[in-house]
């Protein structure tokens, strides 16, 4: 795993911070616009941008605090919470496929673009999710094994 000194960790801080400025910025430049505009594509499309920009700038604000040791990574998730994320993985897989096979049938253009920006997302959540299954049964093992000893 890499580690980061304090002076790395400070030139990356502040680079994401510029990055969040400039994520904000966007957010108000897109929202600005579906105020402006009347037509609903585009109206859906400056919300997606505005909402992803919105969305980037807190990821990076989180990583920020991650960096600088204000944050702690995902805590434990609760066991209830953990079989439901189980249950979600397993459906989630099987709309992924069903997902993809629409997407191929769908001829280039903005339907495929926002289709795809779909499937994008729901990947990503899939692998937080498994992510997030391993780090807790992760945790659970070795607090199983402290109450061991």
């Amino acid at each position: 795993m890499l580690r980061l000194n304090e002076a790395q960790i400070a030139v990356i801080v502040k680079n994401l911070e510029h990055w969040r400025r400039l994520e904000d910025k966007d957010s108000e430049s897109f929202y600005d616009m579906w105020v402006e505009t009347r037509d609903d594509f585009l109206r859906m499309l400056y919300t997606r941008i505005s909402h992803d920009s919105l969305r980037h700038a807190a990821i990076i604000f989180l990583t920020i605090n991650l960096l600088k040791g204000d944050q702690t990574p995902v805590a434990r998730v609760p066991d209830e919470h953990l079989e439901r994320i189980r249950k979600h993985l397993v459906d989630e897989k099987k709309v992924l496929k069903y997902a993809e096979g629409i997407v191929k049938r769908v001829p280039e253009g903005y339907v495929k673009l926002l289709l795809e920006q779909i499937l994008a997302d729901e990947k990503q959540h899939h692998k937080i999710l498994l992510q997030m299954v391993r780090d807790s049964q992760g945790r659970q093992r070795r607090e199983t094994s402290q109450k061991q000893k």
